[in-house]
Parts: C-alpha cells; structure tokens; sequence
C-alpha cells in the first residue's frame, strides 16, 4: 500500500525486487529517494484550478463593484433624484457587498496556499519517517 504514495521512479525501481520483506523494501526506498537529487514538482488537481478561477471572478466581481461606487460617488454621473439618505444607504450597502466578497476572498486564498503547503510539507515529512 505505501508503494502506492511513491513517486513513480520508486515504484519502478522496487516493482523488479522479489522476495524482499517490507521493511527491507521500505529501506531500498529510502535509499532510492536520498539518491535522486530532481526535485518534484506537484501537480496542480482540478480542485485547486477550480479555486484559482473561483478567485479569478471574485475578483473581477470586486473590480465590478469597485465601478459602480466611484460612478454612483460622482454627482455629475446619474438623473435621478435621491435623497441623501437613501443615497447613503445604498453606498453602504455596495461598501457592505465589497467588504464580504474582500473576506470571502481572502478566506479562499488563506485555504488554498494553507492546502498547498500541507501538501508540500506532508510529502516531505511522511518519507523521512520510514
């Protein structure tokens, strides 16, 4: 089962060993891994290209809605009428809708560079163990 969670040069080096005891292919692994000095590059998954677009268009959102305040802000853009309270309120409101989609941002970001390194870091530590 661990041969499964080597990189494939492993695999393939310790797919042609026969008749060797577990711990004895653990340490051929080893051996084989302190060995090869390429560094591995981890694949970005599907689920990580789906958060960086999930980013891509919030931000984009924001941009969006950056917009729209700075033209309802100036008072020689629009016809209508409002009262200044009401004016104010929907500048809050948008300020609101801003702020939220900042954090959910941020929270997205903060939970992928946190996924990426505990993935970088567990590869790392879990083949040192044996």
């Amino acid at each position: 089962m661990f041969l499964q969670r080597l990189p494939e040069h492993v695999q393939e080096l310790l797919s042609v060993v026969e008749g060797v005891e577990l711990n004895k292919l653990a340490e051929v692994a080893d051996k084989a891994m302190d060995r090869r000095r390429v560094p591995h590059v981890a694949t970005i998954s599907n689920s990580d290209n789906h958060i960086a677009s999930d980013l891509a268009a919030l931000a984009k959102q924001i941009s969006k809605l950056s917009t729209r305040l700075e033209c309802s802000d100036n008072p020689n853009k629009g016809t209508t009428a409002q009262t200044d309270s009401t004016k104010s309120t929907q500048q809050d409101d948008k300020w609101l809708e801003l702020k939220n989609m900042i954090e959910e941002l941020a929270k997205q970001r903060r939970s992928y560079y946190n996924k990426n390194q505990q993935n970088r870091s567990g590869g790392r530590s879990r083949s040192r163990e044996r």
